[in-house]
């Protein structure tokens, strides 16, 4: 099955204890119950980050359930995006984020203090991601929708070049020599199933209102 993580957060004033009894659990590996399915890692985050007055965090704690469905929905529609090109091309490797598998950017996790800076107030960082948020998803419309128009091309240039003679472009078929434009004279070029060759022979010179037709002047290509 897929890979699923869980994220704990430790009390400040336990976490080294809790860490070090459950990694003590981790390293007894077979038969400890737990070692044989799971691994710990940690997730360094700034110990100064800017939290603000109690009330601002509980309005920022109220909104981060619909911030986090909002995330969450334009992650899937990139990863759905992926999977679906993966198949198209036949395997076009791993997920990567920033160059990084998906798993190694989780399980080292560090904190972009770059772009994101610890000493920010936590409602302008919140922002931030949702303006990049915003961002990705635009942009993965945009890409999409060119794909899509790239993809319709090139299958109607496969179309034209290995379907049948009916949608195909007749030019490298036909050598315009044989072609004649003339005040009494003008060539129909006619896409004709084998199945149905011998009755079109027999009968093409009386199809029609062709009255100046040319008796004989069929020419198979």
């Amino acid at each position: 099955g897929a890979m699923v993580y869980w994220v704990v957060s430790l009390a400040e004033d336990a976490r080294n204890q809790a860490w070090m009894k459950l990694q003590s659990v981790l390293d007894q590996g077979p038969g400890s119950g737990v070692g044989e399915v799971a691994e710990a890692y940690k997730l360094e985050l700034p110990a100064g980050l800017r939290v603000g007055t109690l009330d601002s965090l509980l309005e920022l704690s109220d909104d981060l359930v619909r911030i986090s469905s909002q995330v969450d929905a334009t992650a899937s529609k990139i990863r759905r995006q992926l999977e679906d090109l993966d198949r198209e091309l036949g395997g076009a490797g791993p997920t990567v984020v920033d160059g990084r598998p998906v798993e190694s950017m989780l399980e080292s996790f560090t904190w972009d203090e770059a772009r994101h800076p610890s000493r920010r107030p936590l409602r302008e960082t919140v922002d931030c991601i949702m303006e990049a948020t915003g961002r990705l998803e635009d942009e993965l419309k945009a890409r999409s929708s060119e794909y899509t128009q790239a993809r319709q091309a090139l299958q109607q240039v496969l179309r034209r070049s290995q379907g049948s003679l009916a949608v195909r472009d007749l030019g490298g078929v036909v050598n315009p020599s044989t072609l004649m434009e003339t005040e009494n004279l003008t060539t129909l070029l006619v896409v004709v199933p084998k199945s149905g060759a011998r009755e079109f022979l027999a009968s093409y010179e009386r199809l029609g209102d062709f009255p100046y037709h040319s008796e004989g002047g069929l020419q198979r290509v």
